[in-house]
């Protein structure tokens, strides 16, 4: 018998009984849909992690603070002598920033050290600033709103909604500031935002306010990276604002930096990873906590991925159920067609060819199962994606749930298809090892 012909004969004989091959296809159908799904759902997740990844830095940036005391896991001892971020020192001076009190504010001995070590191509550093509200230039002053500031750090590319990304270098300064208060501002869209001119109020220590003026670069749609939404201000900007806010102070208390990003140098041929891992462990014996991407991002992939192990649990379990009822089809098949098993051995097919007719028969049912299973979600993805994009998802533009690759695609129908085989392989394997003579007599 010709391949063509073990082929066609395998085809016949597996929709020979319909009924009984439709349902044990319909278990390997419902979890190969749920494997395809939960897969989809990852690929989107994990393509908007990599595109918020770029909101944090590039690969090869670290960001440093100084721990305030004795570290233990991420809690830092309390001392009173340390000049943190956001609170007061010993000596009475304010020293403006972040609200978290666990890091030391970065001395300029500090910098030299960070620029000394081995590994270390540029420092960036970021100032501990804030300011009280933001107004639109034209606006009356009943209408101030609070911000927030994030510091901008090189290597960072924000999602925009409109405008371009800030000049962190520029002498103008420029803000970059969240798709949030277009409608807070009266405004109809983000395009009405970009390129006004703001008014910032800054208040320096003895209580005097002044008003800064900022261009509004660009406009951010919201990503992962911010719990409440955070502008981005220029360095000239955020200096002018540290101005005000340290006016008054000694040189040595004016300058302290909140953070300081590190580009690390990576040699050619060598892994940025490992170029990054050896200068975060020179941080760490010189005093420094250095974080990278995945330090900062973890906690997401770990959430997802976590999702993503139950829901192929569950899809692994179906697929268990298909595989028993693909094993029990093929065998009450066998046992059915004993005498036809015998009259194909007298005739000259080899057990290997028994053994091939029924494994294709196996294949057959998960190549039918992995096509409708497979076929339905990536055809229902588009709309699936547009109902969430303008309901649950609206406040995470740009976010894809349901994504397939044709990589996944393939992916996926191999093992549908290869457990389908490997499931028929305990009948095909009896019904090869039938005697022709026993089958023949068998009523």
């Amino acid at each position: 018998m010709k391949t063509r012909d073990l082929v066609r004969t395998a085809v016949a004989g597996t929709f020979r009984n319909r009924l009984r091959t439709s349902l044990t296809a319909l278990a390997i159908v419902i979890g190969a849909f749920t494997l395809a799904l939960t897969l989809a759902v990852n690929n989107g997740l994990n393509s908007y992690i990599d595109d918020t990844v770029a909101t944090v830095g590039s690969e090869d940036t670290l960001t440093v603070t100084k721990p305030a005391g004795e570290v233990e896991g991420d809690i830092v001892r309390y001392d009173p002598d340390a000049p943190t971020v956001g609170g007061i020192g010993s000596s009475g001076s304010v020293l403006l920033g972040a609200s978290s009190g666990q890091t030391e504010l970065l001395t300029t001995d500090d910098l030299d050290t960070l620029r000394s070590l081995d590994g270390v191509e540029r420092v960036h550093t970021v100032r501990p600033v804030r300011v009280d509200y933001l107004q639109l230039e034209d606006a009356p002053e009943a209408d101030r709103w609070k911000l927030s500031l994030s510091p901008g750090i090189p290597g960072v590319r924000f999602p925009l909604a409109a405008g371009t990304q800030p000049d962190l270098d520029s002498d103008e300064p420029q803000i970059l500031l969240p798709r949030d208060y277009v409608k807070i501002l009266g405004l109809d869209s983000a395009d009405d935002l970009a390129g006004r001119t703001l008014l910032l109020g800054v208040t320096d220590p003895t209580g005097t306010q002044e008003t800064l003026t900022a261009t509004v670069v660009g406009v951010t749609d919201p990503v992962l990276t911010f719990s409440t939404p955070a502008a981005t201000p220029s360095v000239a900007l955020a200096e002018a604002i540290y101005d005000i806010q340290a006016r008054g102070l000694p040189d040595e208390q004016k300058n302290r930096w909140a953070l300081a990003a590190v580009t690390v140098t990576t040699e050619q041929g060598t892994p940025v990873a490992d170029s990054v891992a050896a200068v975060q462990e020179r941080l760490d014996e010189t005093g420094f906590q250095g974080r990278t991407i995945d330090d900062i991002l973890g906690q997401f992939r770990a959430f997802f991925d976590a999702i993503l192990l139950m829901l192929i649990g569950f899809a692994a379990i179906t697929l268990l159920a298909g595989s028993l009822g693909i094993i029990n089809t093929l065998l009450m098949s066998v046992q059915e067609r004993t005498r036809e098993i015998g009259l194909l051995k007298a005739l000259g097919l080899t057990s290997r060819r028994v053994f091939t007719l029924f494994s294709l028969e196996a294949v057959t049912i998960g190549v039918l199962s992995a096509t409708i299973g497979i076929t339905t979600p990536v055809a229902l993805a588009p709309w699936v994606n547009q109902v969430l994009a303008e309901g649950p998802l609206a406040d995470l533009p740009g976010l894809q749930l349901i994504s397939f690759t044709p990589t996944l695609i393939a992916a996926v129908a191999a093992v549908i298809i290869g457990i389908a085989f490997t499931a028929g392989t305990l009948p095909a394997i009896r019904a090869a090892s039938k005697d022709p003579i026993d089958a023949l007599r068998h009523e």
